[in-house]
């Protein structure tokens, strides 16, 4: 068991230093930082309990750990696929929220032995059906939602992660309510390193699949840092990115993503959108995004931006009418009104006025 448990620690440390190493500022990223430091003082925890409290099984099979995977399941894929603000921020702290409740009364019982006696098969019932049913619940939902072929778009090489993920944790979900049951029951009881084995098992399958996804990200992105550093210094007279190591089919798909993240979450008239902050949307790094507006676009990010903001202004300015114009500028996700009438300009050959005008 220490050894299954000591593997799980190394890949998760490992997942730290190659997400640290990606230098990716995403929310995502944040997400899987949370989700194996969560991991590490889970795999600790139990290191302890087994190797020091192994006469009180309690301190081991009672502790609600389970509680915190389907939440950082659920706000990995949130984060995947939309921006996070700050209502999103309080809806997941809900999530949360079994979370202190079950390890106040696993801290009383813990501490008061009396107590323990006389409600610990009690807390092992509600505990192995509360932890069933959040297991059960987000992993469903998000096999659920990894159906649909929008959704999987957008998750992009993030969707195989993400599945493995919600299938270990209905197993999980699954197992643990054997387990449970097989506490309540002692005459029936399963011997708890069987348990331990297939659960610490689960977590490890996971591990690996994260520790996978990023390495892939990590070597992509070194590839690709590479490349443009060889473009640099060779400066021959070709096309922007045309010796890149990015097949096109993979930028085809992160287009994908990036035409959802437009149509549905209308990125393009966010003030504050910047070609980092569209990376982080996309889950890829900032030299792919790059790339992706300068071989599927052919354009600058700014350039492919400022066409969508012009071009939502002309509906704006058409449509309605009793909109004014310095509305009509803040709306499209412009800073400034010189800015909005020199590209508005350069772009359909006359002022904001004359268009609405015509």
């Amino acid at each position: 068991m220490n050894i299954l448990l000591l593997l799980i620690f190394l890949l998760a440390v490992t997942s730290l230093i190659l997400i640290h190493r990606l230098h990716v500022k995403e929310s995502f990223l944040k997400v899987l930082q949370v989700y194996h430091f969560y991991s590490i003082s889970h795999v600790c925890y139990t290191a302890i309990a087994i190797n020091f409290f192994g006469d009180i099984r309690f301190v081991d099979a009672g502790a609600p750990f389970a509680f915190g995977y389907g939440p950082l399941l659920y706000h990995g894929i949130i984060t995947s696929i939309r921006e996070i603000d700050e209502k999103m921020r309080n809806r997941f702290l809900f999530h949360l929220l079994p979370i202190p409740i079950f390890w106040i009364a696993f801290i009383v019982l813990l501490s008061e032995p009396l107590l323990r006696e006389q409600f610990r098969w009690k807390y092992y019932l509600v505990l192995g059906i509360g932890q069933g049913i959040s297991l059960l619940g987000y992993g469903g939902w998000a096999i659920y939602l990894t159906g649909s072929k929008k959704i999987v778009s957008q998750l992009g090489d993030r969707s195989r992660m993400i599945n493995v993920a919600s299938v270990l944790i209905l197993f999980m979900a699954s197992f643990g309510i054997v387990v449970m049951f097989s506490r309540i029951l002692p005459q029936k009881s399963m011997p708890p390193t069987i348990g331990l084995y297939i659960i610490y098992g689960f977590l490890l399958s996971a591990q690996l699949s994260v520790a996978r996804y990023l390495y892939k990200r990590m070597k992509g992105t070194s590839k690709t840092e590479g490349n443009l550093s060889a473009q640099v210094v060779v400066q021959k007279a070709e096309p922007a990115y045309e010796k890149s190591g990015i097949p096109t089919e993979l930028l085809a798909e992160y287009n994908l993503r990036l035409q959802n993240l437009i149509s549905e979450n209308h990125i393009h008239l966010d003030s504050s959108l910047s070609i980092e902050k569209v990376a982080s949307l996309l889950g890829i790094s900032a030299h792919y995004t790059s790339q992706l507006f300068s071989r599927i676009h052919n354009e600058s990010f700014i350039n492919y931006i400022n066409k969508l903001r012009i071009n939502h202004a002309c509906f704006l300015l058409t449509r309605y009418e009793q909109k004014g114009i310095d509305e009509i500028i803040f709306e499209c996700g412009f800073g400034s009104k010189a800015t909005f009438n020199r590209v508005f300009k350069n772009l359909k050959g006359c002022t904001p006025s004359q268009f609405r005008n015509r």
